[in-house]
């Protein structure tokens, strides 16, 4: 569930997956963003959660 007691549109995976890819592939997150077809403002959000070993 998301802070607004909705379901999360994302899985757990995926967002730890696009995270690992902005860090492994070099490209800025927008593009990354762009490429996973969702918003730069919400993969922006997930980086710091998911490298700072956040859930």
């Amino acid at each position: 569930m998301s802070p607004l007691g909705r379901p999360s549109k994302y899985t757990e995976e995926f967002r730890r997956d696009a995270v690992d890819l902005v860090h492994s592939s070099g490209r800025p997150i927008s593009q990354v963003a762009r490429e996973l077809g969702m918003s730069h403002e919400t993969l922006r959000n997930w980086v710091p959660t998911y490298c700072n070993g956040g859930s």
